[in-house]
């Protein structure tokens, strides 16, 4: 009796576009497929992930889902138990370091392929933005090929194993379907998208809101890239390539966290600079994390990050540099913590790599250009209405305090119901002179 395939889904949720799992399909063996959630998610965390596998199982026939912040010992067992012959999985930078210590194993055969990048495409370890840029426009292939039928071992009594995961009844569009509306609806946008002339602050998202289904590979990179390519492509003049400035972005975060098992953080990371950023989860860091600092845009930005999972890239930007170079100097990977809570779209490599760029630890260098908590949102939102939906103790504030209401006199206070350092609090610090103080520690450091 020929011994069966587990494969192993974890950031790769499809079966279009899953390298590995075409060649499981090719071989014409039985596949067990699984999932192990094995980590903590949030509420709009867990809900995204059970649409997904909920799409996934239908469209493979069978999933069997454990829970269990030990995979790979989930794998072992279920090797020995049910004589698996071969583990198939895609490599992936989130788990690739624990692969190398932990999947290898004589007791089966060990399936990989890169499943759910464009790193296929590239020879080494690119260099920079610029290089990783050539390789994915010459030579990024064509490989889209879906697996239509998989022949799927059913067991009973894999539900009767310790760890499994029942999956809770999912009503509503399938979020492969919704990424691909999305798609459609903001293809006509690719050719003027700048993304940094989009607002942080806009009631409306102004950027395609494709990546959290990037993110846990429910449409696969490469299948939106062609897309791209056979839809707009055609029409992009050189300096209409933001979108796909955008994805290569990506891809090169992923590739370095390929090389560097400490790429999610500083501790032997060889990419990051090693500053003296505080590691305390102080009342600083806490006003910070649950938007309480008394700065109303970044308030309004941490508040919706809770409430909705999400907030646009610019906004990611302000808030990490408030937090590290620019205020509070606390170090990259709190704040790196935090969005790997809440974010509804969570990117090992490239929340790491983003939080490097924006603390200036790595591949960022003008550590000197530091946003305004107040002067960056008022650029694209002069009025406040995204303060005034996301901190509406603030709504009735005029025009000209609601950046800074606690330059508003007191009767102005008084009248918009909202008193600063009673039922909305004072800043944390004094925003010119934490950054002063900040760049002048940046500068020694950067000396050295």
């Amino acid at each position: 009796m020929t011994q069966p395939t587990l494969f192993w889904f974890r950031n790769d949720l499809r079966v279009k576009d899953n390298a590995t799992l075409k060649q499981v399909h090719d071989s014409d063996i039985p596949c067990i497929p699984i999932h192990i959630l094995d980590r903590k998610l949030s509420k709009l965390q867990m809900s995204l992930q059970i649409a997904c596998l909920t799409s996934l199982r239908e469209s493979l026939g069978e999933l069997y889902v454990f829970q269990s912040n030990k995979p790979y010992s989930v794998i072992r067992r279920l090797v020995h138990k049910y004589q698996i012959g071969t583990v198939a999985c895609n490599h992936d930078p989130e788990y690739h370091a624990r692969d190398q210590e932990h999947l290898v194993d004589d007791s089966y055969q060990l399936m990989q392929a890169k499943g759910n990048d464009l790193s296929a495409v590239w020879h080494e370890p690119p260099g920079s933005y610029t290089t990783a840029r050539k390789w994915v426009l010459s030579e990024v292939e064509d490989a889209v090929a879906g697996v239509q039928t998989l022949q799927i071992h059913r067991d009973d009594a894999l539900y009767q194993e310790r760890h499994y995961y029942p999956l809770p009844e999912h009503e509503g569009k399938h979020p492969r379907q919704q990424a691909w509306k999305r798609f459609r609806k903001f293809r006509s946008h690719i050719p003027g998208f700048q993304k940094p002339d989009t607002a942080p602050n806009a009631l409306e998202p102004e950027t395609s809101v494709l990546s959290r289904y990037l993110a846990r590979g429910c449409i696969g990179v490469r299948e939106l890239w062609h897309k791209v390519h056979a839809d707009v492509e055609a029409t992009l003049a050189d300096d209409q390539r933001s979108f796909l400035g955008q994805l290569i972005w990506r891809e090169y975060y992923r590739m370095l966290a390929y090389q560097d098992p400490n790429f999610h953080q500083q501790e032997g990371n060889r990419y990051s600079k090693q500053l003296d950023y505080g590691y305390e989860r102080d009342d600083h860091f806490r006003a910070w994390k649950y938007g309480k600092t008394g700065y109303p845009f970044v308030d309004a930005c941490m508040r919706q990050l809770r409430r909705e999972g999400w907030i646009h890239h610019l906004a990611r930007h302000m808030v990490a540099c408030f937090l590290t170079r620019g205020d509070l100097y606390l170090h990259w990977e709190l704040g790196e913590e935090v969005f790997d809570q809440w974010l509804i779209d969570r990117d090992y490599a490239i929340n790491a790599g983003n939080w490097m760029w924006v603390s200036a630890s790595a591949f960022f260098h003008q550590y000197y250009r530091i946003y305004s908590p107040i002067a960056f949102g008022k650029k694209t939102d002069p009025s406040g209405e995204y303060i005034r939906k996301y901190v509406p103790i603030l709504a009735n504030y005029p025009d000209k305090y609601i950046y800074q209401p606690w330059e508003a006199p007191l009767k102005v206070q008084q009248e918009a119901g909202c008193i600063i350092g009673e039922d909305y609090p004072a800043p944390i610090v004094d925003h010119a002179q934490a950054s002063k103080r900040n760049l002048k520690r940046l500068k020694s450091a950067n000396q050295k």
